[in-house]
């Protein structure tokens, strides 16, 4: 029972996080709420592995994340983003206390076959010229991100990958069809890398662990081989690759090289804590290069995310993961883990370099789960040690809770106040501004960003009103990054001379 439950809890975070990316987005916030109380309600705190290093790495990532969230020049956007972060260690944490099988992973793999086939599916569906379709040049949703969607899917063909082998039937086989069309429907070009990476580590590890009984690996190679030259060519993804090679370029990787640039100049900035969780796009415009074209919310590069945020040591911490698993490795090369998780970390690796999967829900379930293959043993904590490692998490799932509890009515009375404002309906809107002004957080600027603006605009046909200066200088001290503060200011000083010189033009003829 408390393995299903826990499953469960997991399983939704990972459903969750599909919902359409956005800061403003409070169900994002979730996952983390539903894996605190579980790992609260069953006890788990108390079953954690005594010996466990990647635990403790990403626990201590957890302490450089919450330090950074504290200095925060921009609180809020910080504590949205450590409470989505969190979910990383928690559902870690979750994953290794469930201490699930051999055969657990292979019941998973049949699922995923058909869950991971319905969104491929969907990708497929995205770029087909149909009437009920967008008919979109890459698939990308639900993400709004092509490489995330490739990269997500590469993964779920990994993981789906050993239910073709282990059933007798060979109905897997259209499922897996489905995902790898939908791989090649992002035209991604990290995710297809990460995958023909990923996929000659798989057939290694099943040659080794699986010999008997085993189909040729030799036909399934070239059969996969020859499927994915095929979907190249149907999908056009010759037209992505070819001017990698020309004399000028390719436009979208050189605004990468760009975005990378600027990052690294940012990193060096405060390279022990960073400049604050979740912070990067407010601190990006001034850094930005010519050739970036990107909107600038990421710098799409998991590793130099965590550097230009939380400081080189997060960045550290992040590779120190996968050299503990490449150790685990080196040790039991034949170890039945192997098989699935190894492949599939490395195709995180790979795209981790060129996107940013590891700040995205369903990707930081889906990597932890195979992170905890390669935990420590399975030596359960030592009474008193226990205590010791689990009250103080206890008090940070507390916090977590109440963070997340506080944000988030925040940011559904700020969606209140929007929805009315579209629905013009007057009475609606001045309750919820009201409601968002006095109850929601003080550190969330934009309620009072928008009061101001509307109290400019109002200013062509009556006074200017005084609360507008005291409404920009509480959004300047709760976000003394962003530039909006300043402009609304110049734009009410400016409304005040013109008011200023009418009533010295009028004044004579009174």
């Amino acid at each position: 029972m408390t393995k299903a439950l826990g499953l469960s809890a997991l399983l939704l975070s990972f459903l969750i996080g599909f919902v359409p990316q956005s800061a403003a987005e409070p169900l994002m916030m979730f996952p983390f709420v539903l894996l605190s109380g579980w790992m609260m309600a069953s006890g788990s705190l108390l079953r954690l592995h005594g010996q466990d290093p990647i635990l403790l790495v990403l626990l201590l990532l957890w302490v450089l994340w919450s330090l950074s969230a504290a200095l925060s020049p921009a609180p809020f956007p910080s504590k949205v983003t450590w409470v989505i972060m969190g979910t990383l260690p928690l559902s870690y944490m979750a994953w290794t206390t469930l201490s699930l099988s051999v055969k657990d992973w292979e019941r998973m793999s049949r699922g995923g076959a058909f869950v991971f086939s319905i969104l491929a599916l969907w990708a497929i569906l995205q770029i087909l010229p149909l009437p009920f379709s967008p008919h979109l040049p890459r698939a990308e949703r639900p993400f709004a991100d092509a490489n995330l969607l490739g990269a997500i899917l590469g993964i779920g063909f990994l993981l789906s990958l050993p239910s073709l082998f282990l059933s007798s039937s060979r109905i897997f086989v259209v499922p897996l069809l489905l995902i790898l069309g939908g791989v090649f429907a992002t035209q991604s070009r990290s995710a297809i890398l990460g995958l023909c990476a990923a996929l000659p580590l798989f057939l290694i590890f099943w040659k080794k662990s699986k010999t008997e009984s085993s189909p040729s690996i030799k036909k399934i190679s070239l059969a996969i081989a020859s499927l994915m030259v095929a979907l190249a060519l149907a999908v056009g993804l010759a037209d992505r690759l070819l001017p990698l090679f020309q004399s000028g370029g390719d436009k979208d990787l050189n605004a990468r090289f760009a975005l990378w640039e600027a990052g690294l100049k940012m990193s060096v900035l405060h390279p022990f804590l960073g400049l604050g969780l979740g912070t990067f796009h407010l601190h990006y415009p001034p850094f930005r290069l010519p050739a970036d074209i990107s909107a600038g919310w990421w710098v799409h590069m998991d590793p130099l995310q965590e550097a230009i945020e939380s400081g080189w040591g997060a960045c550290l911490l992040l590779y120190a993961l996968f050299g503990l698993v490449l150790l685990r490795i080196i040790q039991k090369p034949s170890a039945p883990q192997n098989l699935l998780a190894a492949p599939a970390l490395l195709l995180f690796f790979i795209v981790m370099h060129a996107g940013y999967p590891l700040h995205v829900v369903p990707f930081m379930i889906l990597f932890t789960g195979f992170l905890s293959q390669f935990s420590g043993p399975r030596v359960p904590l030592s009474q008193p040690l226990g205590f010791f490692l689990a009250t103080p998490l206890l008090l940070v799932l507390m916090t977590g809770l109440w963070v997340t509890l506080q944000t988030s009515s925040t940011l559904f009375l700020y969606r209140e106040v929007n929805l009315a404002s579209h629905s013009q309906d007057e009475a609606r809107f001045q309750k919820s501004m009201s409601a968002c002004l006095e109850d929601g957080d003080r550190s969330f600027p934009d309620c009072r960003l928008l009061a101001a603006r509307l109290l400019i605009g109002q200013s062509t046909t009556s006074p200017l009103s005084p609360a507008i200066f005291k409404l920009l200088e509480e959004a300047e001290a709760a976000n003394p990054l962003s530039p909006e503060p300043a402009y609304l200011r110049t734009k009410a000083l400016q409304k005040l001379q013109s008011h200023s010189n009418q009533s010295i033009q009028q004044g004579p003829i009174k």
